[in-house]
């Protein structure tokens, strides 16, 4: 019981500091760069083959 009244007391006042919070950042808010590297490798891939593509369709 007195541990439980301890605890509670704690939590209390480590509220009252919010230096001593820690907000952690979503992690779903901002992709990581790889994610940014592999849209921009698939967009140069894409826009490759879209002109290897054109160039054959003209030589027809």
């Amino acid at each position: 019981m007195q541990w439980k009244t301890l605890e509670e007391a704690e939590k209390k006042k480590l509220k009252g500091h919010q230096s001593l919070e820690f907000n952690e950042p979503d992690p779903s808010a901002t992709p990581e760069p790889s994610t940014y590297i592999f849209i921009a490798l698939a967009a140069l891939i894409y826009y490759w083959k879209q002109k290897v593509n054109h160039k054959n369709s003209s030589k027809i």
